[in-house]
C-alpha cells in the first residue's frame, strides 16, 4: 500500500508543480512574443526570461523521482509501510504547491521582457 501512496506522491509533486510552470510560461511566453513581434533583436533576452517559471517544474520532477526512488518504484521493490506512504503524498502536495510559485515568477518575467523592452540598460 505504502507504495502505491508514493506513486501518488510523486504524482502530486510533478503535477502541480508542472500546471504552475505552465501558467507561469504561459503569463510570459504571452508577453515575450508581444515584445519579439515588434522588436525581434530581443529574442535571446525574451528566451532567457521565459526559462525562469519553467525551473519550479524541474525541482518538481526531481523530488517526484526521490520519492519514487525511496517507495521502491524506481530501482528495485522495497517494503514501504502505509504510514512512510502518506507522508510521501504529503511531499508530494507541499512541493507541488510550492511549485505553484512558478505563477508569480512568470508575472515578474514578464514584467522583466517590458521593462527589457523599453530600456536595455
Amino acid at each position: 500500500m505504502g507504495m502505491y501512496l508514493g506513486a501518488i506522491g510523486a504524482g502530486l509533486a510533478v503535477g502541480i508543480a508542472g500546471m504552475g510552470a505552465g501558467i507561469g510560461v504561459g503569463i510570459t511566453g504571452a508577453a515575450g512574443a508581444g515584445t519579439i513581434a515588434e522588436k525581434p533583436d530581443k529574442f535571446g533576452k525574451c528566451l532567457v526570461f521565459q526559462a525562469l517559471p519553467q525551473t519550479q517544474a524541474i525541482y518538481g520532477l526531481l523530488v517526484a523521482i526521490l520519492i519514487l526512488l525511496g517507495a521502491g518504484i524506481l530501482g528495485g521493490e522495497v517494503f514501504v509501510p502505509a504510514s512512510v506512504g502518506l507522508i510521501t503524498i504529503g511531499c508530494g502536495l507541499a512541493v507541488g504547491i510550492a511549485g505553484l510559485s512558478a505563477i508569480g515568477q512568470g508575472i515578474s518575467a514578464a514584467s522583466g521582457i517590458g521593462t527589457y523592452a523599453e530600456r536595455e540598460d
